[in-house]
């Protein structure tokens, strides 16, 4: 019994790139989404209560407040990203300068109001001694988070699928019988079955389209080539059920199988082959050289996401979150905020004046002022006292 070794066949990693991309971007999205929101709150003797908000597992954020900061808790609306979006109603806690801290959304109105009259009714009652509350993920963010993992598999599974390399192992003392085996990357797919073609009187390659399920259906299908074994009887059996790309792979694959099976060379084209490429590592280093763009672009949307991640978790860490709705104009420093504007930024700890455009004040501008403080997210809705 011999053995012959066939491959390893081009595989286009830009698709491979692609479909780790979707994967990180559409399914860390998931993930954030899937962060739960744990508000525990105490009470010791008849004092008031001490609550923590807690954010985890992928955005990370605790928020506590020592007895007496609590004011209330109240629901708020938030209006969706864009004009005809939905919007949400948000359970916050309101410290005694009138920060917001929220500790639950819903899409539903009513459910943020029987949450927020259950947290009221525990800050009210002396009596209460603990008030626990988690969030659970939403469909959509598991929906989310599938739907990244799947399109990411799906794409780069359809570029993997037909690269690896085939091992022929050929009997001549069998009748001609032979076994093919794939692999990928040193790991065996598929069955392998014994098959019997009689002697094996020619082997030649096959030229036909590419399996492709991503191309476009105004373009023309790509050419591949898989390998023929002819028997006695004129019956020709496929090495593979579909066509592979790499001409000159295929072509060495060719001889080989021909000088195993005792059968003279075959003639080969002159030419240089039109596919991919002629050698595997040759083709590699073609096509990084001719897709410097797609790599530079993956690697920049790579860099910018790794930023923002250090970004958000160094404002975490350092800085306050200040979140503005803007009901009348306002300024903050030298940047103007129109009516229905809303904003999230980061900002250091500290007292912060801002003016807010109202008609019957002196001079029709009102100061006003709010604070920051670590790891917490203040609330500034800019509209007339």
């Amino acid at each position: 019994m011999r053995l012959v070794d066939i491959g390893p066949f081009p595989v286009r990693w830009g698709r491979v790139a692609f479909g780790a991309l979707l994967m990180l971007v559409i399914g860390g999205w998931g993930l954030v989404g899937l962060s739960r929101t744990r508000l525990e709150c105490a009470r010791l003797g008849r004092q008031a209560p001490t609550c923590t908000v807690r954010t985890s597992p992928f955005l990370p954020r605790v928020e506590r407040f020592p007895p007496g900061s609590i004011a209330t808790a109240q629901e708020v609306y938030r209006p969706g990203e864009k004009k005809n979006y939905p919007g949400s109603w948000e359970v916050v806690l309101v410290d005694r300068r009138g920060n917001h801290t929220a500790v639950a959304r819903y899409a539903k109105r009513d459910l943020a109001i029987a949450l927020g009259g259950q947290l009221r009714g525990f800050l009210a009652d002396p009596g209460a001694r603990t008030f626990e509350h988690e969030t659970a993920p939403t469909l959509a963010a598991w929906a989310t988070l599938l739907l990244g993992l799947a399109a990411g598999i799906w794409v780069a599974w359809n570029e993997l699928a037909p690269a690896g390399r085939l091992g022929v192992e050929v009997d001549r003392s069998q009748g001609g019988s032979f076994r093919v085996r794939r692999t990928l990357f040193g790991i065996p797919r598929g069955r392998s079955v014994p098959q019997r073609l009689g002697r094996i009187v020619d082997v030649h390659v096959e030229k036909g389209p590419i399996r492709d399920s991503l191309r476009q259906r105004d373009s023309p299908p790509e050419m591949g080539t898989r390998i023929l074994l002819v028997g006695d009887d004129g019956l020709a059996q496929p090495l593979t059920s579909i066509f592979l790309r790499g001409d000159e792979v295929h072509a060495r694959g060719v001889d080989a199988l021909r000088a195993v099976l005792g059968l003279p060379a075959a003639e080969r084209p002159t030419t240089a082959p039109t596919s991919l490429a002629a050698k595997p590592w040759l083709t590699r280093a073609a096509w990084l050289k001719s897709r410097t763009w797609v790599l530079g672009g993956v690697g920049i949307l790579v860099v910018a996401g790794l930023l923002q991640a250090a970004v958000v978790f160094h404002a975490n860490r350092t800085q306050g979150w200040v979140e503005f709705h803007v009901v009348n104009r306002c300024e903050l420093d030298s940047m103007e905020m129109s009516p229905g504007a809303e904003m999230r930024i980061a900002m250091d700890p500290g007292r912060y004046p801002f003016r807010v455009f109202n008609p019957l004040a002196p001079g029709s501008w009102e100061t006003q002022t709010f604070d920051v403080s670590v790891g917490r997210t203040t609330t500034v809705s800019c509209r007339p006292r």
